[in-house]
């Protein structure tokens, strides 16, 4: 019986979730338990079966299925999707302080962030790593499991599974990632997959380390780079954009400000950050925008914030052109809302969609930057134009350079009562659409064409 249902298994999930079921069907002694919530349970259905006599002829055999308290084969099986096939207990979601072990403190030099497939780790070496990283955490004792979300209400979030090889490093990641429902136990329930193991040792790319494959939507974070929450973060979110699109959700690097009368979204090039207002209700500066409202990644530190906003009333994206043909601001219709923070121009340089995340570290950030991945810039700008449509969520552009006092245009912004501006003459408008267009055209020749500047 047991054979066959495995060569059923065989033809469905391959080799590793063949394994997987084997370790949860000892013929003899205990099956791989999962635990959740911090209580351990073992079951032994057959440990105390009478042995058939060898007079019988009859062969040994396993009753099936072996489940009891505590012992999931869904579980089992969504690991083994994700590579990991547990020889003993799996603890799942345990509440961190029932752990035993605290969250590492944070790192004081930044983790080495590597993408799959740049000149800093190519994919041979990525997959090497990865297929090592599954191995060491399939022949622990006990695997931890935390179950959460880049995104904090359940409308937009990107569910997030978390594979551990220590206590510390569930309790880092439970720490990281906003709680979510944890009746769901399927792999393909979670677009996103870390493998957390800061146990584990390796030549390949150095110990401390997070690499992230684009592809898969999952990442490997070994050594000490556990402690580096703000990089984990910024990997997080840089790999969460294609999964909250397909919910219809936009992950955005932006400062959501909330003041009378109203709220809005600022998005904004690194060169222009230090003029926008401080008072975000988010400490990250990022965030996911959709038809139901605005969300933060990560869990803040207020526990009694909402987990969802209403708004915003206003988009207000900010550059800085000292050549004075953008006027101090500018009402934006959806599509050139579009253009520009497809551009994510400074004045100086172009940055799509204004990535990566603010607040990630510096070498995190020159890693996600120069190593193209996540949600496709193009696919953000057209949906950000579809969702100011549907919203009737007005946008505006505010040129910050030679402004003394941006702020008090982006609550105008907000208010609705922004002030008229001259329009540029023609031969500024030409100039303007020369400098952009030799950027966009050549990097996103699909671009649609009526998403223009002006």
């Amino acid at each position: 019986m047991i054979r066959r249902l495995a060569t059923v298994a065989a033809g469905s999930c391959g080799k590793r979730a063949v394994r997987a079921l084997s370790v949860a069907n000892h013929a003899h002694g205990t099956a791989t338990s999962a635990v959740e919530g911090g209580a351990s349970f073992h079951s032994s259905a057959t440990a105390n079966a009478p042995e058939p006599t060898a007079s019988s002829g009859a062969q040994n055999s396993v009753p099936f299925p072996r489940e009891g308290p505590g012992v999931s084969y869904a579980l089992n099986w969504s690991l083994a999707a994700a590579g990991v096939t547990p020889a003993g207990l799996v603890q799942r979601n345990v509440k961190p302080s029932k752990l035993g072990a605290a969250a590492p403190a944070g790192s004081k030099a930044p983790a080495r962030v590597a993408v799959k497939g740049s000149k800093d780790l190519s994919k041979a070496d990525y997959n090497k790593l990865l297929k090592e990283v599954t191995a060491h955490l399939s022949s622990l004792p006990s695997v931890f499991v935390q179950d959460g979300a880049v995104g904090s209400a359940s409308l937009s979030d990107v569910r997030t599974r978390a594979i551990c090889d220590s206590p510390a490093a569930a309790a880092a990641m439970a720490a990281l990632l906003c709680p979510t429902p944890t009746r769901t136990l399927a792999a393909d329930s979670f677009p996103l997959t870390a493998y957390v193991a800061p146990n584990f040792k390796t030549n390949t790319a150095g110990d401390a380390l997070i690499a992230v494959d684009w592809e898969t939507s999952s990442l490997v974070v070994t050594g000490a780079a556990v402690a580096d929450a703000a990089s984990i973060q910024a990997v997080l979110a840089a790999a969460a954009g294609s999964a909250a699109l397909k919910k219809g959700a936009l992950l955005l690097n932006a400062r959501f400000i909330s003041a009378k009368p109203g709220s809005c979204l600022l998005l904004s090039p690194p060169s222009a950050a230090s003029v926008l207002p401080k008072s975000s209700a988010f400490p990250e500066d990022s965030l996911l925008w959709s038809a139901g409202g605005v969300a933060r990644l990560f869990p803040g530190k207020d526990a009694s914030a909402p987990n969802l906003y209403v708004g915003p009333n206003a988009v207000v994206l900010l550059t800085s052109d000292s050549s004075k043909v953008l006027p101090p601001v500018l009402k934006l219709s959806p599509k050139q809302a579009a253009f520009y923070f497809l551009a994510g121009y400074d004045g100086a340089a172009f940055n799509p969609a204004f990535a990566p995340p603010a607040f990630a570290p510096k070498p995190a950030a020159a890693a996600l930057a120069a190593a193209a991945g996540g949600a496709a810039p193009l696919a953000l700008a057209l949906k950000l134009a579809e969702q100011l449509e549907a919203t009737s969520t007005p946008a505006y552009l505010i040129n910050t350079f030679e402004e003394q006092d941006p702020g008090k245009l982006v609550h105008a912004a907000i208010s609705g009562k922004i002030p008229a501006a001259k329009k540029p003459t023609e031969e500024a408008l030409t100039t303007l659409r020369s400098k952009f267009d030799a950027f966009i055209k050549g990097r996103f020749p699909d671009l649609p064409e009526d998403i223009s500047p002006l």
